[in-house]
Order: C-alpha cells, then structure tokens, then sequence
C-alpha cells in the first residue's frame, strides 16, 4: 500500500479517519510548513522491522514484544 502524506491541520481534522486507515495497514507521513515531522504505522510493521529490542532493554529486562 502507498504511503500517504498529509499536513498536522488535516491529521486534526480527520483524526479517526486516517487512525482507521492506518489500522488497515496504510503509512501516513504527517507534514508540517510542507517538511515531514512524523510517521504513522501499523503496529504490526513497527513489531517486524524491530525483531530485537534496543541493546539497554536486556540490562532493564524489556522483552521485544512490549515495543
């Protein structure tokens, strides 16, 4: 699915709209003065691009799945 690019003003507006899409399995990039400030995914995506916790997580005892 293609990645989507809207301004902070429309992320407001439309705030449960681009939440269900982003459920659905679409990226939004979130822009604001047109330069992007924020990135929006599914929490399955976030999960498998980041298999293994970051190296200080083992000293704290965070195990990936609470990423």
């Amino acid at each position: 699915m293609a990645e989507l690019t809207i301004s902070v003003s429309e992320m407001k507006n439309h705030f449960d709209e681009y939440m269900q899409r982003i459920k659905s399995g679409e990226v939004i990039v979130i822009t604001k003065y047109v330069k992007p400030i924020a990135q929006f995914m599914p929490a399955q995506k976030i999960q498998k691009e980041h298999k293994s916790p970051h190296p200080r997580a083992k000293k704290r005892g965070v195990k990936a799945e609470s990423f």
